[in-house]
């Protein structure tokens, strides 16, 4: 007589087995266990935590350092004195105005003898204009720490240079004309003319 086969009974685990997850990479597909995928989770929860950390303390940080640019600038007002670099006697009187959101300064008075003087061979519209009334500086826009970006003629040589104010107070203010960069260029310092 054949011996019937005999039924095991296999134990059933007492714990569910652990699942697996199938991820197609470029290196074939990769599997992962729950757990491995949890730890996976953990980690870039943390990673998005510190990049979180991070990003907050930059936002507190540019704040305070707009507290040290201003949105309303200072404009040097009043007139102001160019004088001459070799006898110290006064060329010009200047003075600033804002037309929009740039900056200009125009000449109000030449020195005596010199009402007349006019812009020689000065580039564009400048050629011939008369001294007196003329802007000798334009489009200075407020880059959130000075005036900047504009332009300044030398009535001498009748070249434009770029220009920036530097500084001033309220005795002087530096101007500096360049070309290209600032470093290569020459800052003078006009004087407020006292009333």
């Amino acid at each position: 007589m054949r011996n019937s086969p005999s039924i095991i009974n296999l134990p059933l685990p007492k714990k569910p087995l652990i699942s697996m997850v199938f991820f197609k990479t470029h290196h074939g597909f990769k599997h992962f266990t729950e757990q491995s995928l949890f730890q996976c989770a953990n980690q870039t929860r943390q990673r998005m935590m510190k990049l979180l950390i991070i990003c907050l303390f930059f936002i507190s940080s540019t704040n305070s350092l707009e507290g040290s640019f201003t949105m309303n600038p200072e404009v040097p007002t009043g007139i102001w004195l160019i004088l001459d670099e070799e006898t110290g006697e006064t060329r010009s009187e200047v003075e600033f105005y804002k037309k929009g959101n740039r900056l200009f300064a125009r000449i109000l008075n030449v020195k005596e003898g010199h009402e007349n003087a006019r812009c020689k061979n000065c580039p564009g519209e400048l050629n011939g204009a008369r001294l007196k009334g003329m802007n000798l500086i334009w489009d200075l826009q407020w880059d959130g720490s000075r005036w900047s970006g504009g332009s300044i003629i030398d009535v001498d040589d009748a070249k434009v240079y770029n220009c920036r104010i530097n500084s001033f107070d309220q005795n002087t203010v530096e101007i500096r004309g360049y070309i290209g960069r600032p470093i290569f260029g020459r800052t003078v310092q006009w004087i407020r003319k006292q009333e």
